[in-house]
């Protein structure tokens, strides 16, 4: 299976057209008006009425109907070509669509409903750095979508601990074993940054090739990004482990 559809297929859904719930609705409407006006006039003209004038109001609302069709997919179409419109794409799925979902998460059993998420701004090529805040627990996650490709970056501290990665293999291996299945692949890795001894675990896994176009792939990624970390958070908080860090997550 190849991204956004079958490898021979005839339909590609990088080629589907993403349009509103009420464009379509128009446009099926338009569509059945054209349909019943060229019912009533064929009946109408086998009646025996002049031809002429049905011929041509017919004529022209074809046309409208089609000029209206052809106005609505060259306003609303969402394919686009424009490298800074899929920079903009990018920038709002994080900032929009991962941030909303970020402020879902919660830990029931430090009774944190629900956390203060800060997106702290762009760092590095295409991601961004969210702070989460509350009373009692505060991290900070890195976010970044490479177009079809989004990477998930968390830092815990290490205190000097050894095999501090084997420990972490074993207790996330339920958190991010589940990760696995829709694609995303985890690495461990132990530095020392900004003075701090940290462990790196960064997550990325490759997403449908529309991502930016499709509304149901943006919901089903930031909504999986979100579920991942609220799994990330309440497991360690239950382990013990310190993943308010000094150093700020990244590409290392």
């Amino acid at each position: 299976m190849s991204e956004g559809g079958s490898q021979f297929g005839l339909i590609d859904s990088r080629h589907i057209l993403y349009l509103p719930r009420w464009v379509k609705i128009s446009a099926v409407s338009i569509i059945a008006s054209t349909f019943v006006i060229s019912l009533l006039a064929s009946v109408h003209f086998l009646a025996g009425s002049e031809s002429e004038p049905i011929i041509f109001a017919l004529g022209i609302a074809q046309a409208s109907a089609t000029v209206f069709l052809l106005i609505l997919i060259l306003l609303f179409s969402q394919r686009d070509a424009s490298i800074d419109n899929f920079i903009r794409r990018s920038d709002e799925f994080l900032t929009l669509h991962v941030h909303r979902a970020f402020e879902r998460i919660s830990i029931p059993s430090l009774n944190i409903e629900k956390f203060s998420v800060i997106d702290t701004g762009k760092k590095d090529l295409f991601g961004r750095l969210f702070l989460f805040a509350s009373e009692r627990v505060n991290f900070r996650v890195w976010v970044g979508l490479n177009v079809h490709r989004v990477f998930v970056i968390y830092f815990i501290r290490t205190d000097g601990h050894e095999n501090f990665v084997e420990r972490a293999q074993a207790i996330f291996q339920f958190t991010f074993g589940g990760a696995t299945t829709v694609g995303f692949a985890p690495y461990y890795e132990v530095a020392n940054v900004d003075g701090e001894s940290i462990l790196s675990i960064w997550l990325t896994a490759r997403t449908a090739a529309d991502l930016l176009t499709n509304p149901y792939d943006k919901l089903f990624w930031s909504q999986d990004v979100t579920m991942m970390t609220e799994s990330f958070i309440r497991t360690a908080i239950r382990n013990g482990l310190d993943v308010n860090t000094t150093a700020s997550p990244g590409p290392l």
